[in-house]
C-alpha cells in the first residue's frame, strides 16, 4: 500500500479513536500496562508487552488495538497468558514514542469481560529511551532548506492552496523564525503543522520519526454508536475489524445490515466478510450499509463493493491534478466504475448510512453509490476531505504529505470542505443514542414502509 494511503488511514482511524463514549456500568478496566501509559525512557531492549486487565476477559473475541503506521508497537505475536493477562511479543526502536488504543471508540471493539461487557476506549501511550539512529542533523540550516522545500510544495503542488488561504507568503513569513529555530525534526513539524493549520486541510499532514503530525484535528459529532449497534442489533456478527452484518426480521421481509468500519488496504483479506454477507443477503428485502464510521482508505476495495448495487458502467466521479512543474491544473480526469456482471448483483432497496466520520475513500465509495437508482442515504453530511496528498520529503527528517488533487462529483460540483449530502438528514447531538440509533431505526423504517 503506498505511503500516503496508509498514512490517509491512520489518520482516518486517529480521528474515529478520538471520539468520546461513555463508561457502561460495572465495565471491565485495564489494571496495568507493561509498560506503564506515558512511561518515557523505557528500554528499547524490552520484547514483551503486557496488558493486565481487572478480571477475566473473553479470550475467544480476541482484541482490537486501534493504531496504524510506524507509531503503532507492530507486535510479531499477541497471546493471552491467562484470562487477565494478554501478551505482546514486540522489537521496539530507541528514541520512539508509541501510542495505541485498545477497543476503537467507534468501530472495531473486541475486548470484553467473560460477561459480554464492553472495554472502553483506553489509550496506551510510551516512548523507548535513546535516539533513532537515523536521524539527521536538525540546524538553521537544514531547517532553512526544509522551509524553502515546504513553501515550494505549498506554492506548486498544493491543490487546495486557494481554498481557504489568501496570502501564503504572508503566512510563511510570520512562521519563518520559529522553523528556523526549531532544534528537533519533532519540533520542525509540530511547528509546521501550525503554520499549515490554518488550511483546515485534514489530509495536509507531516511525518516525522515515523509519527503522523496533523495539521488540523477535526471537531465533530458523531453519528455512530457500536454501544447502541449492539443494543439494536443484538443479533450482530463481527466477522473481523472492519466487517459487522445481520438479518432482521424473517421470510420475505427479511432486512440485511452490513457494516463497513474502513477499506484498509493492509486489510483487504477482511472485506471478504462483506462480499459472503452480501452473497447471504440477496433474497432480502432491503440492504441497509452503514458507513458511517468508515474514514476511508483504498478506493478500489469501495469499487469492489459498490459494483454490487450500481447498474451499468458510468463516471462517479471526477478530479483535477495540479502539475507541479508549472503549477497549473491538468485536465479533467473521470472516474468510472461497471456494475458487476456475475451473480454477485443486489438489485432490492438499498439505504446506506453515512455521516460526518466519512473522508476520502469512503466519500468516493459514497459517490459511487450514487449510480444507485435504489439506493437512499440517511443521515449526515460526509467529511469532506480527499485530495490523494502525495509525500515531500524535506531534507530534515520531516515528510510533508500535501494534497495533489481536486476532487469533484460526476457534475462537477467540489467535494472539500462540503462533503456529500444525503437524501435524509438527521440532526445528531450528545444524547441521540441513549435510548438506541435513530439513524439505523430511520433506515429500517424507509425499507418497511417502501
Amino acid at each position: 500500500m503506498p505511503r500516503a494511503r496508509l498514512a490517509v488511514a491512520a489518520l482516518a482511524i486517529v480521528a474515529l479513536c478520538a471520539a468520546s463514549r461513555a463508561q457502561q456500568p460495572d465495565a471491565p478496566r485495564v489494571l496495568r500496562f507493561v509498560p506503564a501509559h506515558d512511561a518515557s525512557e523505557v528500554d528499547p531492549a524490552l520484547t514483551e508487552l503486557q496488558v493486565v486487565f481487572d478480571r477475566d476477559m473473553d479470550q475467544k473475541r480476541g482484541w482490537t488495538f486501534c493504531g496504524s503506521g510506524p507509531s503503532f508497537p507492530a507486535a510479531k505475536a499477541i497471546a493471552w497468558r491467562d484470562a487477565r493477562t494478554l501478551v505482546l511479543s514486540v522489537a521496539l526502536k530507541p528514541g520512539q514514542r508509541y501510542e495505541t488504543t485498545l477497543n476503537c471508540a467507534n468501530s472495531a471493539q473486541r475486548f470484553r469481560d467473560a460477561a459480554g461487557r464492553l472495554l472502553a476506549a483506553t489509550p496506551w501511550v510510551f516512548a523507548t529511551s535513546g535516539t533513532a539512529p537515523t536521524a539527521p542533523p536538525v540546524n538553521a540550516e537544514t531547517n532553512a532548506r526544509a522551509f524553502a522545500a515546504l513553501q515550494d510544495a505549498i506554492a506548486t503542488r498544493y491543490s487546495h492552496r486557494d481554498r481557504l488561504v489568501d496570502d501564503w507568503a504572508e503566512r510563511f513569513a510570520s512562521h519563518r523564525e520559529a522553523l528556523l529555530g526549531a532544534t528537533t525534526s519533532a519540533q520542525f513539524a509540530q511547528r509546521a503543522a501550525a503554520l499549515l493549520g490554518a488550511a483546515q486541510d485534514p489530509h495536509l499532514w507531516l511525518l516525522v520519526d515515523g509519527a503522523l503530525v496533523p495539521s488540523v484535528r477535526r471537531d465533530f459529532t458523531p453519528n455512530f454508536s457500536r454501544q447502541a449497534l449492539d443494543k439494536a442489533l443484538p443479533e450482530l456478527v463481527v466477522a473481523n475489524e472492519l466487517v459487522l452484518h445481520a438479518t432482521i426480521g424473517e421470510g420475505a421481509s427479511r432486512i440485511g445490515y452490513l457494516a463497513i468500519l474502513g477499506l484498509d488496504g493492509r486489510q483487504a483479506d477482511k472485506l471478504a466478510a462483506a462480499h459472503d454477507a452480501l452473497r447471504a443477503m440477496r433474497d432480502c428485502a432491503g440492504i441497509v450499509l452503514d458507513l458511517r464510521a468508515n474514514g476511508g482508505g483504498n478506493e478500489m476495495l469501495g469499487m469492489q463493493l459498490a459494483r454490487w448495487f450500481v447498474d451499468g458502467e458510468g463516471v462517479y466521479a471526477k478530479s483535477v491534478v495540479r502539475d507541479p512543474e508549472s503549477g497549473a491544473w491538468d485536465r479533467v480526469h473521470e472516474r468510472r466504475i461497471a456494475a458487476n456482471t456475475n451473480e454477485d448483483r443486489y438489485e432490492g432497496p438499498l439505504v446506506v448510512l453515512q455521516g460526518p466520520a466519512c473522508l476520502s475513500s469512503c466519500e468516493g465509495l459514497l459517490l459511487m453509490l450514487k449510480r444507485c437508482p435504489r439506493a437512499t442515504f440517511v443521515g449526515a453530511s460526509s467529511g469532506g476531505s480527499s485530495g490523494n496528498p502525495q509525500p515531500i520529503e524535506l531534507g530534515n527528517g520531516v515528510t510533508a504529505y500535501v494534497p495533489s488533487w481536486r476532487a469533484l462529483d460526476a457534475a462537477d460540483n467540489p467535494i472539500e470542505g462540503l462533503g456529500i449530502a444525503p437524501d435524509v438528514e438527521l440532526a445528531i447531538g450528545k444524547d441521540s443514542f441513549r435510548d438506541g440509533d435513530p439513524v439505523l431505526a430511520r433506515a429500517l423504517e424507509l425499507l418497511r414502509d417502501g
